[in-house]
């Protein structure tokens, strides 16, 4: 029952960190760097769980704490900016976890006022160095 439980669940939920220091959702459609950034924030301390998908986000959100998101803009096909609608959403259920917004949109004006309404710590424009992504979260007192 269990074993088919698991394979149930997103990936994220599998992974297994003894005594984690923090955990970290990032949200993208893009698997490429889905995968890169899990690599970049890999430590013994910290989760770093990833989904591709409105509803995989939401289910991470509603089961474990985070201290930080990162979410794309536009990583679902059939929600127009649901970036903003995940950011809403965690600061709603979450409201002391830190969110990053990127974006590759060059409307980043228009996307400013947006992330604005709904409490965005920090808003870039993709495409941005792991380097500089892990510089950010440092900024922001996080545990990597």
């Amino acid at each position: 029952m269990v074993a088919s439980l698991k394979k149930q669940l997103p990936a994220p939920l599998q992974n297994q960190v003894v005594n984690p220091i923090g955990r970290m959702l990032v949200i993208d459609d893009d698997h490429s760097v889905l995968f890169a950034l899990k690599r970049l924030f890999r430590s013994p301390n910290v989760i770093a769980d990833t989904c591709d998908s409105l509803e995989s986000a939401k289910y991470c959100l509603d089961h474990n704490r985070y201290q930080l998101v990162l979410t794309d803009l536009d990583f679902c096909e059939n929600v127009q900016d649901a970036g903003i609608e995940i950011c809403a959403y965690v600061k709603l259920t979450q409201p002391d976890a830190k969110v990053i917004l990127w974006t590759g949109s060059s409307q980043c004006e228009a996307l400013s006022q947006k992330a604005k309404t709904v409490n965005v710590d920090f808003l870039f424009q993709k495409p941005l160095s792991p380097q500089i992504i892990k510089k950010i979260i440092e900024n922001l007192y996080f545990w990597v």
